[in-house]
């Protein structure tokens, strides 16, 4: 009797015992599955981010193209004074502007390259923009000239030349639609798009990696 009282009583200890070790397991993957889902959320919430952050970088673009081409066609100086409002906040002197997507901080004084990096870009991503922006850094120099020549009424010198018989109107449109600026502009396009296609694969594989992780912890 004695020996069965003491038998159930280690049996009852081992269970006791095994049964604290799964609670303190299960608590453990638990904990592991929440922190796990609170990734996969900070993960999907950057991808939003930084692809938002690269579409306007190429809205930006197309944008000052745009105002570049209306002021030389038309002298009109709201569209060089929105060409250089672009410009300024683009490059971080002034405030980004309300109309910028919420998630990207109207309101801050920043440049786009500076928020990308601390949005959290590669260096390999950083490295794709980093071409795009030098290239539309030698656009502003033709948009710029163009635009000085229609503002100021003259040839103003820089990086293109009249040509004989020109008149100066045709000289800053020829400057803003001959075949070396177009193929400028699809130069700034094709890394920024190259972005987007290696940010999408880096993050699509932290989230599928992120929710692995979560599915195993709740098995």
């Amino acid at each position: 009797m004695k020996e069965n009282k003491q038998s159930i009583r280690k049996r009852f200890i081992l269970l006791a015992i095994v049964t604290s070790i799964l609670l303190i397991g299960s608590s453990i993957l638990s904990i592991l599955a929440n922190v796990t889902k609170n990734q996969l959320v900070k993960v999907q919430k950057q991808q939003v981010i930084l692809l938002l952050m690269a579409e306007e970088i190429k809205e930006t673009s197309v944008n000052l193209t745009n105002q570049a081409r209306s002021f030389v066609a038309t002298g009109n100086e709201k569209f060089l004074q929105e060409y250089e409002h672009i410009v300024a906040w683009k490059n971080g002197n002034i405030a980004r502007p309300k109309k910028v997507h919420h998630l990207l901080f109207p309101g801050r004084m920043i440049s786009q390259y500076e928020l990308l990096k601390e949005l959290g870009t590669t260096k390999a991503e950083m490295d794709l923009l980093g071409k795009s922006a030098d290239l539309s850094n030698q656009l502003v120099g033709v948009e710029m000239q163009a635009m000085e020549c229609i503002r100021r009424g003259k040839y103003i010198k820089g990086i293109f030349s009249m040509q004989e018989g020109e008149s100066l109107r045709d000289f800053s449109l020829r400057l803003l639609y001959d075949e070396a600026y177009i193929s400028s502009v699809e130069g700034i396009m094709k890394p920024i798009e190259d972005f987007f296609i290696t940010l999408d694969a880096r993050m699509r594989r932290k989230v599928e990696r992120a929710q692995n992780n979560m599915n195993l912890y709740t098995i």
